[in-house]
């Protein structure tokens, strides 16, 4: 029968970094990555952009003056390309149902030309 000292040192948990050997450490959360887009082709009909990066609130504070900007635009359409978007959160699905929102009240309309894995939807 082991030792009381020794099973409750065993059971205070090495992973927590307690008991010999230090444990596992926990690694710190990922940097997301900065937000961008840019226009790749405007016409009479549309204007495209591809947006790069993470959608998250952050992101929603730093594209949304622009994406609203490209709204005000003579096209008809807003057409995204997110195939560069690595990761989408609820903040950036929210940045993009208020695109369509006042796209819609605009009488324009906002397209996903392309996506990723982190961000496959459709709006017309």
């Amino acid at each position: 029968m082991p030792e009381p000292a020794q099973s409750e040192r065993s059971l205070m948990g090495r992973g927590a970094g307690q008991g010999r050997g230090g444990g596992t450490q926990v690694p710190p959360p990922p940097m997301s990555s900065p937000s961008s887009f840019e226009t790749v082709a405007e016409g009479d009909d549309r204007i495209t952009l591809a947006l790069r990066g993470d959608l998250d609130l952050e992101a929603g504070r730093t594209l949304r003056p622009g994406l609203n900007q490209a709204l005000g635009s003579p096209a008809r359409a807003v057409e995204l390309d997110l195939s560069g978007v690595g990761f989408c959160d609820c903040s950036g699905l929210n940045l993009l149902l208020g695109l369509r929102q006042r796209a819609l009240l605009l009488g324009k309309a906002v397209r996903i030309a392309a996506g990723s894995p982190a961000s496959t939807a459709s709006w017309t």
